[in-house]
């Protein structure tokens, strides 16, 4: 699902209190979800957006136990996860944000639900 700057708005404005939004661009190498980099002018927070397939979207809440259980494990570099949704009221599809710089892999959860 490509992601237009009208649904990046509606994920991050709750984020970051109106910051402007000022690109979403694709990403490559999302192979069971869509990644966008999202930029926000103010308060200069760029984020990652992951956004799920119906097809993948139980990787959400996979991918949300499995940085649990790394987050617990000493100084791996696990990256924080800014909010996850899978109600589908933002976007017709499933959901993660993560802060840029992170580190992107196939494991990429979320630690709080909208």
């Amino acid at each position: 699902m490509e992601l237009t700057k009208a649904a990046a708005r509606q994920i991050v404005e709750p984020l970051f209190g109106g910051g402007e939004l000022a690109s979403v661009t694709v990403r490559g190498g999302g192979r069971n979800s869509a990644v966008h980099d999202v930029s926000v002018t103010a308060p200069g927070q760029d984020v990652i957006v992951k956004v799920y397939s119906e097809h993948f979207s139980w990787k959400l809440h996979k991918e949300v136990y499995v940085y649990g259980l790394l987050s617990g494990h000493g100084d791996l570099p696990v990256p924080e996860v800014l909010a996850a949704d899978d109600s589908r009221s933002r976007l017709p599809a499933s959901y993660d944000t993560a802060p840029l710089p992170g580190l992107l892999t196939d494991l990429h959860g979320a630690t709080s639900s909208a």
